[in-house]
């Protein structure tokens, strides 16, 4: 007994042992491979507090996995071939990699990127590169910047394409686009609606509370969390304008907002309150002879 080797050394009496205990014991996770892909899923499974069998038919690193790079690239080279889609989900492997999946097996590194034409070429390729990296907006997203403003079709190195609301196709380069600011109104899950309307002098504002009240609360869509809040937000020349700040979620803000708003004109009505339109009182003097 005092002449066996450990283990963590492997020898051919360990790995005897080792089959014996992949037949007996019970293991959280088996990893058939001990290449890098292998070996670094067996590791990361055993930091997790897991028990860990690695399975290998020859040697670690002997397969093809060894001789390749393991690095978690932004998908660079796939600038070159044009090919942006396979860049939005090189870059969305690596934030997982680097944020979620395996944080402590991941660590970023420097690059080099050289620029070989020296006045056209820098200014496109770090807004593209920014835009690819910090990604203020993805595909899909409706954002609105000093020189666009539409739903986001196709996020390239030199230029960004859109479809504007109307349906109409917009090209925009990303210089401009990084050099304003971005309103992006598709990255947030909620989105608040301040419904403001106007009534009289005359009218009782307890009432124009009440209404509505009446119509968030027969609306399901809107959100409870933040809790709506109304309150009077001006006194104007002709109104007294009260405000119905309300939350829903981003998916629902175009249809819920125009509901929200025709369903106020007709509460208003029912309740006898008036909104009235600006005004202007004329007084006539006549001039003494």
């Amino acid at each position: 007994m005092g002449n066996e080797m450990p283990d963590s050394v492997l020898h051919p009496e360990g790995r005897v042992r080792a089959w014996e205990r992949l037949g007996s014991e019970q293991f959280d996770v088996v990893v058939i491979g001990g290449g890098v892909v292998g070996a670094g899923a067996a590791l990361d499974a055993a930091t997790r507090g897991l028990k860990v069998a690695l399975v290998e038919a020859r040697d670690f690193a002997s397969g093809t996995s060894s001789r390749s790079s393991k690095m978690f690239h932004g998908g660079l080279r796939y600038l070159e071939q044009l090919e942006f889609g396979l860049v939005r989900e090189a870059l969305h492997e690596r934030e997982l990699s680097l944020t979620t999946l395996a944080p402590h097996l991941v660590k970023p590194l420097p690059f080099l990127f050289p620029l070989t034409k020296r006045l056209w070429e820098r200014p496109y390729i770090a807004a593209g590169i920014m835009l690819l990296f910090l990604r203020p907006f993805q595909v899909g997203d409706f954002i609105s910047t000093s020189s666009a403003s539409g739903v986001v079709k196709e996020i390239g190195l030199f230029a960004t394409e859109f479809e504007t609301l109307d349906g109409l196709y917009l090209l925009a380069p990303n210089s401009e686009i990084w050099n304003s600011a971005v309103t992006n109104y598709s990255r947030k899950p909620k989105r608040r609606f301040d419904l403001v309307v106007g009534i009289a002098y005359d009218d009782d504002i307890n009432k124009a509370f009440a209404a509505f009240q009446s119509i968030i609360d027969g609306h399901d869509k809107v959100l409870k969390d933040p809790e709506p809040f109304i309150y009077v937000s001006n006194l104007g020349d002709s109104s007294v304008e009260v405000t119905c700040r309300i939350w829903m979620n981003t998916s629902d803000w175009w249809t819920v907002s125009r509901e929200l708003t025709k369903m106020a004109k007709e509460r208003f009505d029912a309740e006898g309150l008036s909104i009235p339109f600006p005004q202007r009182d004329v007084h006539l003097y006549q001039a003494a002879a």
